[in-house]
């Protein structure tokens, strides 16, 4: 469950907190699966796959994987096998993709960039 805030002035909610309901009765919430978006919607009764729990990413909803699975297109797949770099890394799933993290100013991440994602963001390698 959420953590209820109370709106800020002139219902201008926090960094990280969407403010859910109208006028003066909007109040300030977490932004979570519970509530999720300008829409403040509520993501978990959606459908995820197997590995998954309902997420709210960047606004709206979707599904983060977990207990270390790693995001693969409309599923989650675990790692078979996994290699690093010195900033960066690339696991094969057992699904047979090649996901990669980290630095790529060298374009290390095998994406066709030479630009660094956010941290936490997963490239998926095509072509191979």
């Amino acid at each position: 469950m959420s953590a209820r805030i109370p709106p800020l002035q002139g219902n201008q909610c926090g960094p990280g907190q969407v403010a859910c309901g109208a006028g003066a009765g909007a109040t300030c919430f977490v932004e979570d699966a519970g509530h999720c978006g300008a829409s403040c919607a509520d993501c978990t009764p959606l459908p995820v796959p197997a590995g998954a729990a309902a997420a709210c990413v960047d606004g709206a909803c979707g599904f983060a994987c977990q207990g270390g699975l790693l995001k693969a297109g409309g599923a989650c797949e675990g790692a078979a096998l996994v290699a690093a770099g010195d900033a960066h890394g690339c696991a094969v799933t057992t699904g047979g993709r090649l996901k990669c993290w980290g630095a790529n100013g060298s374009g290390q991440l095998g994406d066709g960039t030479a630009v660094t994602p956010a941290a936490g963001t997963l490239r998926l390698v095509s072509g191979l």
